[in-house]
């Protein structure tokens, strides 16, 4: 189809549209990217705080209270004052942890069974925390999420990131000579970092493969089946700080985080529907 100017781009799925401007051109496509196949991988929301003072010791009321079942069966002590509750050893795994300390806590699951998981104990879980640590100041909020879109030829995706968002013929200068026999098939991501304030806030995200090399670098729990194969991933976070404290931190926390889960979702369906839709 022949572009014309001034006009949005758009991408057509089977059940809806996305509308995003490139280019200021307009390119209509069959989208064969399906958000069905979409895999939150890692899910990490983390509230920090001045010291929290608790006079039952940190091992105190959260850890009788949330380490009995049914979610978690045990607990760590680290020396860092921090403590880290477990699923039972019988689970079929073990990739969700609940965290508390004098300074932070923090909810992490990885994997879509414990991603779906954790978004649902998020609300009780930091409630719990806020009234029982009764910190002094809440003053950050952190999201991390990360996405993974199976892809059969990365060869293929690697060569879309780059003739869609880089000038492939620069990049390859960047090699050095004793590279320059990979120059065909180095991997490169797409990283933005946007600023919101002086203090901490802001956005970042990277879009770029994710494979068997990086085994062990972005997960903290190993999955062979997940690790052996490539994958289009998205690492999205996004900080909230406020210096002078969060007045409603639980609400505002389950604010942050649904609207968190929004953005990442609408980056990720965008950014690898035109990766992925590219001739």
């Amino acid at each position: 189809m022949t572009p014309r100017s001034d006009t949005p781009v758009r991408a057509v799925r089977r059940d809806c549209w996305y509308l995003c401007q490139l280019n200021s051109q307009e390119i209509v496509w069959l989208v064969p990217f399906d958000a069905g196949e979409l895999r939150l991988e890692r899910f990490n929301l983390e509230l920090h705080y001045h010291a929290a003072y608790n006079f039952w010791n940190l091992r105190g009321v959260i850890a009788e209270r949330w380490a009995h079942g049914p979610v978690f069966a045990g607990f760590q002590e680290q020396p860092s004052a921090q403590v880290t509750l477990l699923p039972a050893t019988t689970e079929d795994d073990q990739n969700l942890l609940g965290i508390y300390g004098i300074r932070v806590s923090a909810l992490l699951g990885e994997g879509p069974r414990r991603t779906a998981q954790a978004q649902d104990l998020a609300s009780d879980w930091f409630r719990d925390v806020i009234q029982v640590l009764k910190p002094k100041l809440m003053n950050r909020m952190t999201i991390g999420l990360f996405g993974l879109y199976p892809v059969d030829d990365v060869a293929d995706v690697v060569q879309r990131l780059r003739t869609r968002y880089y000038d492939d013929r620069r990049l390859r200068g960047l090699m050095p000579a004793t590279l320059r026999q990979e120059e065909d098939t180095f991997h490169a991501a797409v990283e933005c970092f946007v600023p919101i304030s002086d203090e901490g806030s802001g956005v970042s995200i990277i879009l770029g493969t994710v494979g068997p090399p990086h085994k062990g670098t972005f997960f903290a729990f190993e999955d062979n089946e997940r690790d052996a194969r490539w994958w289009l991933g998205l690492r999205y976070e996004r900080r909230m700080v406020e210096p002078g404290g969060i007045v409603h931190a639980h609400r505002d926390l389950m604010a942050f985080m649904r609207g968190g889960l929004t953005e990442f979702r609408a980056i990720a369906e965008a950014g690898m529907a035109q990766v992925l839709n590219d001739a």
